[in-house]
């Protein structure tokens, strides 16, 4: 497929391409995001800012349910194949639409176990729309990641973006109902849904829905270790919030979530690089390709010293940054951010290190690691959060991290792979450039 952008196709290579188009997206949705969220801090105070934040995580926290690690899984098989996948993605769409209808029924059930009123109600349930949209999208757009096109990706998701940076500026300038910011996230969401069907079922005209007839057993028995990891990673991500709000009330989530948006906001940079590498990961270990170990210390290495200069940059200007983009309402805010911001590089390295063991059909070596942690960080957000409120919180996130970041990084030395019966001319040394 002919790439619309041939002045950056012919000057980088083709991994370097891709962190780059990666990057552009991530970098802007992550930039739309925060806007949206420093807007609404801005607007409505620090409670209804609470209140807005444990409604995004309360939708997100099962965001797994309409994916079930199916988004992942596909990039792996289809960089490893590159052809003859059509047969299964018509199946694999409809399990990811049966699977999202069963997310939005499960919704109201979650408002109602957290005893939300109905105004948290319809914030939470407009993110479940975009929740259930955006997975869909992201399946899509996932069939270009695998082929290492990245520009389609880009193209869409700055699209959506945009569409939703427009709206929400104008809902904070009419200061309209909080929960209408929230409807914006799901409009734009299902809008792009057709969009990238299009594009999708242009490349792959073959697609087929035959593989029902033999049932959908063998297809996903494949799919449930990286569903299993998702569940567990992405309710490691969120549930501190949500004990934060039972234990403490939404003033306090809205302090925490201040700091933890920037925080997020910064993850891009592991993104764009797991992004790219993880098709690469996936193809040289496929063909047994030693050179997987010289890729892997050079991405690790560069998501490591990023997540230090980064961290440390953050840390010594915290107080400024949260004084600009919140108000001197959220100063309190400054010290969550410097305790998460010390996580970063273990939190880059950790990124990268999840994919590449799920390049090397280790996944299921992840989601009992994260099943650990999970427990580990549940029991630290339960002893320090009555103590020390979202300070609490964020001490019992950067523990965890390193240990985590340690833990897997033993892991992935042990059965490392090994060379193959024909060495290539100094694997060890094998570059991004040499992969492009």
């Amino acid at each position: 497929m002919r790439t619309p952008f041939p002045v950056v196709t012919r000057k980088l290579g083709r991994t370097s391409r891709n962190i780059f188009f990666i990057s552009i997206a991530d970098v802007f949705g992550r930039l739309v995001l925060l806007f949206v969220f420093v807007g609404f801090a801005r607007t409505y105070g620090q409670e209804v800012f609470g209140q807005f934040s444990f409604a995004f995580n309360l939708a997100t926290i099962i965001n797994i349910l309409p994916d079930m690690g199916i988004n992942t899984f596909i990039v792996r098989e289809v960089a490893k194949k590159r052809g003859g996948v059509e047969n299964g993605l018509g199946t694999l769409v409809l399990i990811k639409t049966g699977l999202s209808l069963l997310y939005l029924i499960v919704i109201p059930a979650l408002c109602y176990l957290f005893q939300t009123d109905f105004y948290t109600f319809l914030m939470v349930s407009g993110f479940a729309f975009f929740v259930a949209a955006d997975s869909m999208n992201q399946f899509m757009r996932n069939l270009f990641r695998a082929h290492e096109k990245m520009e389609h990706e880009m193209v869409s998701r700055v699209l959506e973006r945009g569409l939703l940076l427009g709206t929400s500026a104008l809902l904070f300038y009419l200061r309209a109902e909080p929960w209408l910011v929230c409807l914006a996230f799901a409009v734009y969401g299902i809008i792009l849904l057709p969009i990238n069907w299009q594009i999708v079922s242009h490349r792959y005209k073959g697609l087929s829905f035959g593989r029902l007839k033999k049932g959908i057993l063998p297809l996903l028995r494949p799919i449930i270790p990286f569903a299993l990891v998702s569940v567990v990673f992405t309710v490691y991500f969120k549930v501190d919030v949500l004990m934060l709000e039972r234990m403490k009330g939404f003033a306090d989530v809205g302090t925490y979530s201040a700091a933890y948006r920037l925080y997020e906001g910064l993850f891009f940079i592991p993104n764009a690089i797991y992004g790219s590498l993880y098709p690469v990961f996936s193809r040289l270990h496929a063909a047994e390709n030693s050179g997987i170990t010289g890729v892997l210390k050079q991405g690790l290495f560069l998501s490591m010293i990023a997540g230090m200069v980064i961290g440390g940059l953050v840390i010594a200007i915290r107080e400024p940054i949260i004084s600009i983009l919140y108000g001197p309402q959220f100063i309190e805010s400054s010290q969550v951010l410097a305790i998460l911001s010390a996580a970063l590089p273990f939190t880059f390295g950790t990124f990268l290190l999840v994919h590449y063991q799920a390049a090397r059909d280790r996944t299921g070596v992840n989601a009992i690691l994260g099943i650990v942690f999970l427990c580990l960080n549940v029991l630290l957000n339960f002893i320090s959060i009555p103590r020390w409120s979202y300070k609490g919180a964020a001490a019992a996130t950067l523990f965890t991290e390193v240990l985590l970041f340690v833990s897997i990084l033993l892991l992935a030395s042990f059965g490392a792979a090994k060379p193959p019966a024909v060495i290539p001319p100094n694997p060890a040394k094998q570059t991004f450039k040499d992969i492009s």
